[in-house]
């Protein structure tokens, strides 16, 4: 142990390995909120779909009382030929609204059928 030379002892974090580190954590950090962000916005977008459909299913669920073969053709039926705007209603903030179009179906698949397409408009507001 002549020639022995003085060794540092190495029982700290460097400056650069710190900076370094918070780089990495920071980088995590911003895809994680990223995926946050995003999955709530699909839930969202979902979610606003969900109530259209329930929206548009409570609205067809009373035509079912509209079939009725002495009033099938009368002016105030609700399946008389034609394009009709439904309800309108407001929902956590979303404007739902439907319109619905009554055809006939063609002859020779079936007499006396009608087809009812209802189309279901809201606002989305989720960016």
């Amino acid at each position: 142990m002549l020639f022995a030379s003085p060794r540092k002892k190495n029982n700290g974090i460097s400056l650069v390995e710190i900076l370094v580190a918070m780089l990495l954590l920071s980088l995590v950090m911003i895809g994680l909120v990223n995926v946050f962000i995003t999955s709530k916005r699909l839930l969202m977008r979902g979610q606003s779909k969900i109530t259209a459909l329930e929206f548009a299913r409570s609205f067809i669920e009373p035509l079912n009382n509209a079939i009725r073969q002495d009033t099938w053709n009368n002016a105030n039926n609700d399946l008389r030929l034609g394009t009709r705007t439904g309800p309108y209603q407001v929902i956590n903030g979303i404007n739902y609204t439907s319109v619905y179009n009554v055809t006939d179906v063609p002859a020779p698949s079936a007499a006396n059928l009608r087809r009812v397409k209802v189309d279901m408009r809201w606002n989305d507001t989720t960016p």
